[in-house]
């Protein structure tokens, strides 16, 4: 324990700091909005990190009835339309696909829509609940799919 006399003056210290900060009108300091130090553009895996509803999704999976996919890397040409034969890697779990089929009869309905209008080289992430993957979904699957899908260059045969 202290001696009495330091409480005192402790006391005291304390009164004449409300005191002055109190009564001699001293402004009160205003800082200067911040501006982030990172955005999206420059660093785009803090921006995937940070991603809110990203992280709601890793966390409950069924919160969300419908599908919906984002481009990771863009291509180049032209985008794929209906009745277009495509070719492309289909990656979930580890486990990669090579698949070509006609855009409009595609093996997972979904892909149908995710890849219209993809251009060749370009990688989606595909996120849609069984149901709307699969034309048959396994009774036991309930949560989330979520697929890489590369559309690949397709071969055009050399004509004589």
């Amino acid at each position: 324990m202290f001696p009495r006399w330091l409480g005192w003056i402790f006391l005291l210290f304390l009164g004449y700091v409300l005191y002055v900060g109190d009564f001699l009108g001293a402004p009160t300091p205003q800082a200067e909005r911040a501006t982030p130090f990172a955005d999206e553009k420059i660093y785009p895996k803090l921006a995937e990190f940070t991603d809110k509803n990203r992280w709601l999704d890793a966390v409950n999976p069924d919160r969300i009835s419908e599908p919906r996919w984002r481009e990771i890397t863009p291509g180049s040409g032209k985008g794929a339309v209906c009745g277009e034969t495509l070719q492309v890697k289909i990656t979930r779990d580890g486990k990669e696909d090579i698949r070509k089929f006609t855009l409009g009869n595609a093996p997972h309905p979904i892909l149908n829509e995710a890849l219209m209008h993809m251009q060749e080289g370009a990688v989606r992430e595909v996120s849609a609940p069984p149901s709307q993957f699969f034309k048959n979904p396994p009774k036991e699957e309930n949560r989330m799919i979520r697929v890489t899908v590369e559309r690949l260059a397709t071969q055009q045969a050399a004509t004589k």
